[in-house]
């Protein structure tokens, strides 16, 4: 089943598409692994990422764009890049979805990442806060 990465929706499991994650990844010296993987597989890698990525307690700041509807923590309202310029309330910032995208490939080449709950996980991977910016 194809990742839904439409920014606010109900149904969304992803921040971006696979098309987009893949892009994010191309450039990676390290990206072989990730390379092989069936799709289908790369999108179950994706939606656990960002499910591991919205559970980081305090993980964003500002406040969902339409909290009672969407699923995902972002688009939000407030937010700003690392330049302080403003980043638009329906948008999912290209940084995210990259960070996304190295999760995934994280996961996929080292299931074990998978045995702690989603804030441990990205502790023990390494990963102690996570920034985006557009």
């Amino acid at each position: 089943m194809a990742l839904i990465a439409t920014p606010g929706a109900a149904n969304a499991d992803s921040y971006g598409t696979l098309t987009e994650l893949n892009a994010c990844i191309a450039s990676n010296p390290f990206a072989s692994g990730w390379n092989v993987i069936p799709d289908a597989e790369k999108e179950n890698f994706a939606r656990m990422a960002t499910r591991l990525l919205d559970s980081m307690p305090g993980a964003w700041t500002g406040s969902p764009t339409t909290p009672a509807v969407q699923a995902l923590g972002w688009p939000r309202i407030g937010m700003r890049n690392r330049n302080e310029y403003p980043i638009a309330d329906t948008a999912i910032p290209g940084n995210l979805k990259c960070a996304q995208a190295e999760y995934a490939r994280l996961l996929a080449e080292n299931e074990s990442l998978l045995s702690g709950s989603g804030a441990s996980s990205l502790a023990n991977s390494g990963i102690s806060s996570v920034s985006a910016a557009g």
